[in-house]
């Protein structure tokens, strides 16, 4: 766990952070010649890899001086394997799987596979901090198009199929009645020009819809939205 703290003049602040977190380790693993893993972002502000969650982004910002200041902080699983999984344990079955059938053959003859050493977590800070301050800079400079392609080829969303309701859950019987009808299919189509989601139903009708407000469901694929406060 670490933090980090840096003035911007704009938002999209959970976007580049978590673009530099996949940067970063990806960074750290190909300079310590180990497996390649499949990190990617699940929206607004986690990271999975493998199916499940290794690290989150929390993000505060106060208004100064014409800029954000930005507090953030990031939890990286990198050597803990409880209470889920960690990125020892990961690159442990990367390197399992690239070594094939023979490696099988072994462990099912009884010889143990030699343990890979403990990923250094100050590799993996150095090059996530490195990630942030290019990342930063370059949204600085050009805004958040140069970064775009690379945020939506590492995230999970893309093409994904959500329900939408935009029904009030407060009142039962319009509830009731969207019960009765059919909800608005949305397919992601990765994020608007605010920096929000961005959904397209079947009729070509584009959605904005932000984190504030929504709730993305990963197990259902549904976006609820959520009960005032």
């Amino acid at each position: 766990m670490f933090s980090a703290l840096r003035r911007l003049r704009a938002p999209f602040i959970n976007y580049l952070v978590c673009l530099a977190v996949t940067r970063g380790v990806r960074a750290a693993l190909q300079s310590l010649a180990l497996p390649a893993l499949d990190v990617r972002i699940k929206w607004p502000n986690d990271i999975y890899a493998s199916g499940v969650k290794i690290a989150g982004a929390l993000i505060h910002t106060t208004w100064q001086g014409n800029c954000f200041n930005v507090i953030t902080g990031i939890g990286l699983n990198v050597n803990n394997r409880q209470p889920t999984t960690c990125l020892d344990e990961l690159l442990e079955k990367a390197a399992a799987a690239a070594a094939g059938p023979a490696a099988a053959a072994g462990a099912a003859a009884g010889a143990a596979a030699a343990p890979l050493a403990p990923l250094p977590r100050e590799v993996v800070l150095a090059e996530i901090l490195k990630a942030m301050e290019d990342v930063f800079n370059t949204f600085e400079r050009d805004g958040f198009a140069p970064l775009e392609p690379e945020y939506l080829a590492a995230w999970l969303h893309s093409g994904q199929v959500l329900d939408f309701d935009d029904s009030d859950p407060t009142q039962a019987q319009a509830q009731a009645q969207a019960q009765a009808q059919a909800p608005v299919r949305l397919a992601v189509r990765g994020l608007s020009p605010a920096g929000f989601l961005l959904g397209v139903d079947e009729a070509g009708q584009r959605y904005e819809l932000t984190p504030d407000g929504n709730s993305l469901d990963m197990m259902r694929g549904l976006l609820r939205r959520k009960l005032p406060a």
